[in-house]
């Protein structure tokens, strides 16, 4: 039998090349395991309404992301994007007893929501 170097013999994988497809195929494999999803936001802190249903939320979420808060009652809402601190402040019309679902996306993932009513004004 005649062996030429850098061929392997029938049926083997020489272990350089072995080594380099395993370690495609971690990488790979990490692409394709499933992301934890994103958390949903905390309750904002609300302020309001005033006499005219004016209301502000504000809080914290993931850095660089866009906030979204929509009034169920009204089916109208607002979206404000994050800095590198998370924080954000939205102002939406809202009556006491209102339902307010808010999430947020970060690059391209969106976030679990989170559901709570505008509370009386303290």
């Amino acid at each position: 039998m005649v062996r030429r170097r850098g061929f392997p013999e029938a049926g083997g994988v020489p272990p350089l090349r072995r080594r380099a497809l395993f370690a495609v195929a971690l990488v790979v494999a990490g692409c394709l395991a499933p992301t934890l999803p994103l958390p949903p936001p905390e309750v904002p802190q609300i302020e309001g309404p005033d006499e005219q249903g004016v209301t502000h939320l504000s809080g914290t979420v993931q850095p660089h992301a866009w906030v979204y808060a929509l009034n169920r009652a009204t089916q109208v809402g607002a979206f404000r994007a994050t800095g590198a601190d998370g924080r954000y402040e939205i102002t939406i019309v809202a009556r006491v007893g209102d339902p307010i679902v808010m999430w947020y996306t970060v690059a391209g993932e969106q976030s679990d929501s989170r559901e709570f009513e505008i509370p009386e004004p303290q």
